[in-house]
C-alpha cells in the first residue's frame, strides 16, 4: 500500500488560516460578546443535556449529503456558518475549501493486498 500524497506546505497553510483569520474572527465574536467557545465548564452547570425539540428522527436527519468536492464544501460552509451567532466565519469557507482540495490524498496503485480487505473462503 502507498502512502497518500499531500501537496507540499499545507502544514504552513493551516497554520496560516488559523492565526490570520480564526483567531481574528475569534477575537472580534468575543469583543461582541458572542461566544465563540466555552474556555472551560461552567461549575454551576449540573448538566450540559438538553431536551431535543424533536423526539423522533427520520431518514432525511442522517442524509446531509456531504461535499462532493472542494466547491460544493465551501457552498455548504457558508450556508452553515451564516446562521451562526458570528456569521464572520464565512469568510474562512473559501480556506477551508482549498485546504481540504490540498489535503486531497492522491492514492497509487498497487499490487498489494490492502490490510483492509477481509476475504472468507
Amino acid at each position: 500500500m502507498t502512502k497518500p500524497a499531500i501537496k507540499p506546505g499545507i502544514e504552513k497553510q493551516i497554520r496560516k488560516v488559523f492565526k490570520r483569520d480564526l483567531m481574528k474572527i475569534s477575537d472580534f465574536c468575543q469583543r461582541e460578546g458572542i461566544q465563540v467557545m466555552a474556555s472551560s465548564p461552567d461549575p454551576n452547570m449540573e448538566s450540559y443535556y438538553t431536551t431535543p425539540a424533536t423526539r423522533k428522527m427520520s431518514k432525511a436527519n442522517f442524509e446531509t449529503g456531504g461535499a462532493t468536492d472542494a466547491e460544493d464544501l465551501e457552498t455548504n460552509l457558508r450556508s452553515l456558518w451564516a446562521v451562526d451567532p458570528c456569521p464572520h466565519f464565512t469568510v474562512l469557507a473559501t480556506h477551508v475549501a482549498k485546504i481540504a482540495q490540498s489535503l486531497r490524498a492522491i492514492e497509487g496503485q498497487s499490487s498489494e493486498l490492502s490490510q483492509f480487505v477481509y476475504v472468507m473462503y
